[in-house]
């Protein structure tokens, strides 16, 4: 076959042709240089700590679990089950908040209180009553049994710190505005709650001798524009109430707006109510699950049948800064820190996706040969919250800083240590460069990243941050020559 020569000027023109295509290529894939600029002057809350629960699922996990749940996620607190089970057992979390004291002595450990249940007063219907709420029939606790209730409580925390468990926290209710009938639920009235609270069980923590703080109303859902939160204003500005707790499992079903953008909005509006109505009080994140599948009617915000796993992950550090940056929490909890794959009798494909969505350190159902639940893996979202958690640890606060379009970027600084952390969160598909200016003296000393690559590993700061990537700057006082 007889081949046609190219000419010089072709070539030449070629070659051209070949560096136009590349720099419109460049062009779409890049945005121009976005400048990140810390403001120290502008700070905010404090950052109190990262963690998540064990409850229900993997409740006995292996020590290889163990060490990358409380160890390299940076978990400073735990978040656990206070009543006794169905079945009368009250040891059920006794040996692994031991185990995980023993990795970490410090560690916090919120104990919560998802229905009232005694030994010796284990049914249902020896506490609550079935009422009409919203439509719907739900739990709410007798009236006759307040005071069983509040001794009850003093008693299991009583118990779990003479087990030796740093019981910083006790939350009085799991979820006090949701229940549905079969659930381990109870719902609560407002101001009733804050009549338990100051009436029945502050004064039997006090008379036992038992100095901690109360939690409450641990939200399921904060609804649209904060409603709920404004709702229950009569427990969170009780004098008794120490610290304000909620979940982010605000929900969207068909023909509802299930963007993202509706929960920031959400996230922003009780961080107004925040610095309006509580100012000097802590402000908790105590559990959520990301972009999920609940059931066939409702999902969290965010989701979509479409997403990947790695999309989802992409989405619990967004939440993460929805919390932290938007609601001004100071603290975000994960729900399952450790959580466990579907059992095998559970088909529905949709329930065993879930299962893995919840989960940030996977461990099997059933106990091994060690008679441990073997660790399966750490999770992308594991290390997507690591991004935060193994960073930003106590005694840093969050400070005001830029976060241009398309990034969500949020700052931390430690004054005793003079050192600050960045997080950039690149939610698109492109990739973008970036400009850090500092404040004058500090310096670049670290960077790490997670993406569908990379698991919280390090760059180098100044490349460009790719898209669907989420990265860690570390910077801190120069050091004098």
């Amino acid at each position: 076959m007889q081949r046609k020569k190219i000419s010089s000027l072709s070539f030449i023109s070629l070659l051209f042709w070949v560096k136009i295509c590349l720099a419109e290529e460049d062009k779409d894939s890049h945005y121009k240089i976005l400048t990140i600029a810390p403001d120290h002057n502008q700070v905010a809350q404090p950052i109190h700590g990262f963690g998540g629960s064990i409850a229900f699922w993997g409740t006995n996990p292996s020590d290889e679990a163990m060490h990358y749940a409380f160890e390299e996620l940076g978990t400073s607190i735990l978040r656990v089950q206070g009543e006794v089970k169905k079945t009368g057992n009250g040891q059920h979390s006794s040996e692994v908040l031991k185990r995980a004291m023993t990795i970490n002595p410090d560690l916090e450990v919120l104990l919560t209180f998802w229905q009232p249940r005694a030994p010796g007063l284990l049914e249902v219907s020896d506490w609550l009553d079935v009422v009409d709420w919203r439509g719907n029939q739900a739990y709410m606790l007798k009236p006759s049994m307040e005071d069983a209730w509040a001794k009850e409580i003093v008693r299991r925390t009583r118990e779990h710190l003479d087990w030796g468990i740093n019981v910083t926290t006790l939350g009085v209710q799991n979820e006090t505005n949701y229940s549905k009938l079969g659930g381990q639920t109870c719902i609560w009235d407002p101001l009733r709650l804050k009549t338990f609270i100051e009436g029945k069980l502050s004064p039997r923590l006090k008379n036992a001798g038992i100095t901690i703080k109360i939690a409450a109303p641990d939200l399921a859902y904060v609804g649209y524009q904060g409603s709920e939160l404004t709702r229950f204003l009569p427990t969170v500005r009780s004098d008794q109430v120490d610290v304000v707790a909620y979940h982010m499992y605000d929900s969207y079903r068909g023909g509802m707006d299930g963007n993202l953008s509706v929960l920031r909005e959400n996230s922003r509006k009780i961080g107004q109510i925040r610095r309006e109505e509580f100012p000097q009080k802590e402000f908790w994140m105590t559990e959520t699950t990301g972009a999920q599948w609940n059931n066939d009617v409702w999902h969290t915000y965010g989701w979509s049948s479409q997403l990947t796993e790695f999309d989802k992950a992409i989405m619990a550090a967004q939440y993460a800064h929805m919390s932290l940056a938007d609601a001004q929490a100071n603290v975000f909890m994960w729900w399952g820190l450790i959580y466990s794959l579907a059992p095998e009798r559970v088909k529905n494909p949709k329930v065993r996706e879930k299962h893995r969505d919840e989960g940030l350190v996977l461990v099997n159902e059933q106990p091994g040969p060690t008679g441990r639940q073997e660790l399966v893996e750490r999770t992308k979202k594991f290390f997507m919250i690591k991004q935060y958690s193994g960073f930003i640890t106590d005694g840093f606060r969050r400070i005001a800083v830029n976060s241009p379009a398309p990034l969500w970027v949020s700052a931390y600084f430690q004054e005793s240590q003079k050192s600050g952390v960045l997080v950039l969160i690149n939610p698109s598909a492109h990739a973008v460069s970036l400009d850090l200016d500092l404040p004058e003296g500090m310096q670049v000393h670290g960077a790490y990243q997670s993406d569908e690559a990379l698991n919280c590993e390090t760059v180098s700061f100044g490349s460009p941050l790719p898209g669907r990537a989420v990265r860690t700057v570390l910077y801190s006082l120069k050091q004098s020559e």
